[in-house]
């Protein structure tokens, strides 16, 4: 089975990934200049089944409205979406199901990120509708036909366990070291709606089985210490667990 993960970009300028599998692709995140994106696919929507986005910061969806305007027909999952202030499920193009659907060789399963207690988004937003300033997130696991991939990215953290799904690839924010200097003004926001080094680690523990092989680390912050990020992430996993950090233009090969 061939399948791979192409970064068109990764941090605060844009976010958006192709998870090819057989000559399929799923677009995560769009954030990025469209013509970025365009170049990654050869210009050439034929193998793209769906875009997939986690939340509406426009390091994610940028490039949402140029694709679909491109291809009027590609389907977008965007179940952020709201109105009236309550969180529904919206679809472009409606799946079979609203909790999974299955889309070419791919199945997809969105999964909010709410916090167990409060019931709260784990991500923020001061400008968002809601006073709390929260900011509707979804993490999703994808199929390639056997290959389960789990895309995560811009919350506090992740309150589920997910060893029933079989994981084989973890795509996961990792925007900071916990030791980092950050600033009054910026603290609320990096600390509550993104994911650090410590909570990257601990969500892989409790998440890893035998079947994990790949960890990417993507969303790291420009001036974190990614070899830093890499080695300790290396000792959670161990030995036979691939672990790499996204960057722009970088194929990486996923195997089962």
């Amino acid at each position: 089975m061939s399948m791979e993960l192409i970064t068109v970009g990764s941090g605060s300028k844009g976010n958006c990934h192709i998870f090819q599998c057989e000559g399929e692709q799923i677009l995560l995140d769009c954030g990025t200049a469209h013509r970025h994106i365009l170049v990654a696919l050869k210009y050439d929507f034929r193998q793209l089944q769906y875009i997939l986005t986690t939340h509406h910061h426009q390091d994610h969806i940028r490039a949402l409205h140029r694709l679909v305007d491109i291809d009027p027909l590609m389907g977008v999952c965007k179940p952020w979406e709201t109105e009236e202030g309550e969180t529904l499920t919206y679809w472009e193009k409606k799946p079979p199901t609203e909790v999974a659907f299955k889309i070419g060789n791919f199945r997809v399963y969105p999964i909010p990120l709410k916090s167990p207690s409060t019931g709260q988004w784990l991500h923020n937003d001061a400008h968002y509708k809601k006073a709390s300033g929260e900011c509707p997130i979804y993490a999703y696991l994808v199929w390639g036909l056997e290959h389960c991939l789990f895309y995560v990215t811009d919350c506090a953290y992740v309150p589920y366990k997910l060893t029933r799904r079989a994981i084989n690839t973890m795509l996961i924010g990792c925007n900071y070291t916990d030791d980092v200097e950050i600033s009054a003004a910026k603290a609320a926001h990096v600390y509550r709606g993104h994911l650090g080094l410590n909570t990257v680690k601990e969500m892989i523990r409790v998440n890893q089985t035998p079947y994990l092989k790949h960890v990417i680390l993507c969303h790291v912050s420009a001036d974190a210490d990614a070899e830093r990020m890499i080695r300790e992430v290396k000792e959670v996993v161990g030995e036979g667990v691939t672990v790499d950090v996204a960057e722009a233009k970088k194929v990486i090969k996923l195997e089962d």
